[in-house]
């Protein structure tokens, strides 16, 4: 994964599948290779859509746990660095005011756009 954050959006690559994304007062939308993402972050929640799956994902100190879809969500934030678990698939990572990259799938990217972003 390697995605630059920039004013209003993000931009790069998940894997093969490019990302882009608008980023706008909490919310993300956009797509991130066929996939369209629709995500809103509260201070204590994240919710909304990946491709089909709903995402339902409660906010906690340095911790991000819920589900997406059918896969279970349990990551902790931690100096710089989103790691844990989506499903059976492991997330590492590295979270920078600028760039994203690291290990993880769409959501991921995502989640790391959000904590970027808080």
């Amino acid at each position: 994964m390697s995605v630059s954050v920039d004013t209003g959006h993000l931009s790069g690559r998940v894997g093969e599948d490019k990302v882009a994304i608008v980023v706008s007062g909490g919310y993300l939308s956009g797509t991130v290779g066929t996939t369209h993402v629709a995500l809103t972050a509260a201070a204590d929640s994240i919710s909304g859509t990946v491709g089909e799956d709903d995402v339902a994902i409660t906010v906690r100190p340095g911790a991000l746990v819920g589900h997406v879809g059918p896969a279970s969500v349990s990551l902790v934030v931690s100096k710089g660095l989103l790691s844990g678990t989506v499903g059976s698939e492991p997330v590492g990572v590295v979270v920078r005011k600028d760039y994203l990259s690291g290990k993880g799938d769409v959501l991921s990217a995502m989640l790391g756009a959000i904590v970027t972003h808080a």
